[in-house]
């Protein structure tokens, strides 16, 4: 599995996420990717015909993707203190967490409903963190700057690169 993570300083979220998507496949299988062979499921949840799964995220300052050969969903938000009453939107009954949790309890949840292919047309209340941290691989890849998780279907090495909006452009992409 690959992560590719980017600070957004000047280029626009649309044009920067298909950059990093063309960037990522190029660097796992040394060619372009053909745009054209790019299918959404259901919810609008994109996957590619060659085994190649990927999801993509952003926030204010952050842009990442994540891609395998398996289902995988990622989520990464500026770290940031939140309103609790995002509790009241996002918390599932059997959850009581400090204020401090709940950022990362919005990050895993939205990863999950991403994995699988849901994307936020799903009431996060109806899902339990505990539940998913038990049950699937969950990998915290958050910093000072960010919270992030990934979630994929099968335990997995985690590449991951920082990349500037420089190294996209430069790369042609």
């Amino acid at each position: 599995m690959k992560v590719y993570i980017t600070r957004i300083k000047n280029g626009d979220r649309k044009t920067l996420s298909s950059q990093i998507l063309k960037y990522s496949y190029r660097d796992t299988y040394g060619r372009n990717i053909n745009i054209a062979k790019i299918h959404k499921g259901e919810y609008g949840k994109p996957y590619y015909d060659n085994n190649f799964y990927y999801n993509i995220s952003h926030s204010k300052n952050f842009l990442c993707i994540a891609t395998d050969e398996n289902e995988i969903g990622i989520d990464i938000e500026e770290s940031r203190s939140v309103n609790s009453n995002l509790s009241k939107r996002i918390l599932a009954k059997d959850e009581d967490v400090i204020d401090e949790d709940i950022l990362n309890n919005w990050v895993i949840k939205e990863a999950y409903s991403k994995y699988l292919g849901l994307g936020l047309n799903v009431d996060f209340r109806d899902i339990s963190t505990s539940d998913i941290m038990g049950h699937e691989n969950v990998t915290n890849l958050s910093t000072n700057d960010y919270v992030c998780f990934v979630i994929s279907k099968k335990p997995s090495d985690i590449k991951v690169t920082y990349l500037k909006e420089e190294d996209l452009v430069k790369a042609g992409c």
